[in-house]
């Protein structure tokens, strides 16, 4: 006996969702458990009010939602950074104590796992508005560090500050020679002392950017080592993380002398080496990049692109080795432009992209969930029969729908021919079409699962050889019909929107096995 529970909500999703009747926006997204979410942001009630501070809990789906809001009683309240910490969540960026301030705060407000307020510090840095602030905290010595630009006259300067127990234990400042100098992401150290640090050094005061660098500063605020990566554009680093073999990889925009703008990777080793670079959407007009994480050897990186007059997010992901893009996916939901700001891998191996999205009344925030291909759709399992009137061969057609078993990341097919026979398992290069010879007349089960990303649909159809018949599978619910015992499935169980409570006394079984490839 089982029951079961079902939802109408799709697994993978984007949404432009409201908590405020104007403007919203995701700059950041993290996942609390397995089902459910934190975002946060900013919005504008109206268009006369200063900006605030929203954090939204909800579940995975982005809904269920419960908003609070932080900067009341200030002028302008921006979120540029967010952590998770162990007693709840860290938030920095700019602030003003009244709305038309021409300087700026950096500040640092920490809550907790309710989103209660637990301590604000207001840093006393006088600066204009800008884009900087990041936050890079260390739970074991309850120590953060701040970087960002200080910036009142040019050239401005690259900021870091260090907070331990909340006590502010010193503030370091990098000079510059020309233009705007920024740290723009940070990373944490082998040691867990000190920090990585990475943006652009402004060396020309004619170019928007500037020249990339990468700094590794200690505990004391020294400057280790600087590599500043000089070229005849106009360049910027705006993340950046590890490599597998201990390098870093930086990913930002580059200016070409024709005003276009590419998304750029650079690839060092351990202390800075130029491995490769590689650029990307040489046609369009803009891109960037926001967010970069690993995936095994590989990495998946996410921001925007201008494609003719809009912004559409993409996620891409290449090849570790080289920068090779191995699968690109655009994302557009608004009626003007659509931007991602920031994106996390999902507990199921998936994305969720954030950012905003452009309509013709009003900006939205916007949520994406894809699969781990970054697509938003699930496998659907489907195949016919064609039996001779002679024999017991029997040929079988797959006519399964979203698997992509020819991606990178493809899924793949198992076929159970319901006479006892080893199942095969299919994937990349595949063809649709295979027969199965019976060794006598009967009837037999045949079952086609279809498996991307965890997800798995499941087809069947009884099967008679030698009658000279035909037919075509019908759908079924995975759960229902297990995976042959041979196959070991790595996630196992897949996790799907159905859920079953299994009631009454139950024999395990062990799966063990391994997939192979058709010939």
């Amino acid at each position: 006996m089982f029951s079961i529970q079902s939802y109408g909500q799709n697994k993978y999703y984007e949404k432009a969702i409201a908590w405020e009747p104007w403007v919203q926006v995701a700059g950041r997204v993290n996942f609390d458990t397995d089902t459910s979410m934190t975002l946060v942001g900013g919005s504008f009630a109206s268009l006369t009010s200063p900006e605030r501070v929203n954090m939204v809990f909800c579940d995975q789906y982005a809904e269920n939602r419960t908003v609070l809001t932080y900067g009341e009683g200030f002028g302008k309240f921006v979120e540029l950074d967010t952590t998770p910490t162990p007693f709840g969540y860290s938030i920095v960026g700019w602030m003003t104590d009244t709305a038309n301030l021409t300087y700026a705060y950096p500040y640092l407000l920490e809550l907790d796992q309710d989103g209660e307020v637990l301590q604000l510090h207001q840093f006393d840095i006088g600066t204009y508005e800008g884009d900087a602030c990041k936050v890079l905290y260390y739970p074991k010595s309850n120590t953060y560090y701040i970087g960002g630009e200080v910036f009142n006259a040019l050239p401005s300067k690259r900021m870091l500050i260090k907070v331990s127990d909340g006590v502010v234990q010193w503030q370091q400042y990098y000079p510059a020679t020309q233009g705007r100098n920024i740290i723009l992401d940070l990373l944490p150290t082998p040691t867990g002392q000190g920090v990585y640090a990475a943006g652009y050094y402004k060396n020309d005061p004619d170019n928007n950017y500037g020249d990339p660098f990468l700094m590794e500063i200690d505990s004391s605020g020294t400057v280790l080592w600087d590599s500043v990566y000089v070229s005849s554009g106009q360049d910027a680093c705006f993340k950046f993380t590890r490599t597998p073999a201990g390098g870093f990889l930086l990913g930002g925009p580059v200016r070409n002398t024709d005003y276009t703008i590419q998304a750029r990777l650079l690839c060092t080793d351990s202390v800075g080496g130029v491995l490769w670079l590689k650029k990307y959407f040489q046609n369009y007009q803009y891109s960037g990049i926001m967010k970069i994480y690993t995936a095994g050897n590989d990495f998946v990186f996410a921001g925007s692109v201008k494609i003719n007059d809009d912004f559409e997010g993409y996620l891409m992901k290449v090849r570790g080795s080289d920068g090779y893009p191995l699968w690109t996916r655009f994302y557009e939901m608004g009626d003007f432009n659509d931007f991602f700001y920031h994106f996390t891998p999902a507990p199921d191996g998936g994305f969720v992209c954030v950012g905003r999205a452009e309509f013709a009344d009003t900006v939205r925030a916007y949520v994406v969930r894809t699969n781990c291909m970054g697509l938003l759709t699930l496998p659907e399992s489907a195949f016919s029969y064609q039996t001779l009137s002679d024999g017991n061969d029997v040929a079988f057609l797959n006519q399964s729908q979203y698997a992509y078993p020819d991606s990178i990341d493809g899924g793949y097919y198992v076929w159970d021919f319901g006479d006892g026979s080893p199942p095969s398992v299919c994937g990349q290069g595949y063809p649709p079409n295979i027969s199965h010879s019976y060794p006598s007349a009967g009837q037999y089960n045949v079952r086609l699962w279809a498996i991307v990303c965890g997800d798995t649909s499941l087809s069947s159809v009884v099967v008679v050889p030698g009658s000279g018949g035909s037919g075509q599978s019908v759908g079924l619910q995975p759960a229902v019909e297990a995976l042959p015992s041979r196959l070991q499935v790595n996630p196992n169980p897949a996790r799907d929107l159905l859920q079953l409570s299994l009631l009454g006394n139950l024999t395990p079984q062990t799966q063990a096995g391994g997939c192979g490839r058709c010939a």
